[in-house]
């Protein structure tokens, strides 16, 4: 299980800064990043790479990725972690988060703030509030 988590963690911060980038939430800095990430990626793995940044919610395509990246030397993994954990910091810092709703069927829909990124799925009630949501960091209280 270890040996695949840098693969996951590399081509979970492609898809997510593909993700941002589409929806305009990544600065310049996080764009220089990504570009990074994925031309080094596509220098070994092609197609792949290209997939995974054109449908980042492939879970599938990631897999894929993940699996091609973990044929990488231990050096080069370990370069494209720093870059991968380097474009996470820089989405975190998105001056616009990225916020997806799906579907929200309510009076009243109320979200203070929200730093990281937040999907919601399908919303039905009355009221909706979000004071403040967090993602990327530690769990509160732990």
């Amino acid at each position: 299980m270890v040996a695949i988590a840098a693969g996951l963690l590399i081509a979970d911060a492609l898809a997510a800064g593909a993700t941002a980038i589409a929806k305009g939430a990544l600065g310049e800095a996080g764009k220089t990043l990504f570009t990074n990430l994925k031309d080094r990626l596509v220098h070994w793995l092609g197609g792949d790479v290209e997939a995974l940044a054109t449908d980042p919610q492939s879970g599938g395509r990631k897999q894929v990725l993940a699996e091609g990246i973990e044929k990488r030397t231990g050096e080069e993994k370990e370069e494209l972690a720093t870059l991968a954990k380097q474009l996470f910091e820089e989405i975190k810092k998105a001056p616009h988060p990225a916020v997806d709703i799906a579907d929200v069927n309510t009076k009243l829909f109320q979200l203070d703030e929200v730093i990281g990124g937040l999907r919601i799925g399908k919303v039905q009630s009355d009221t909706f509030h979000i004071g403040k949501a967090t993602a990327g960091g530690p769990t509160p209280g732990k």
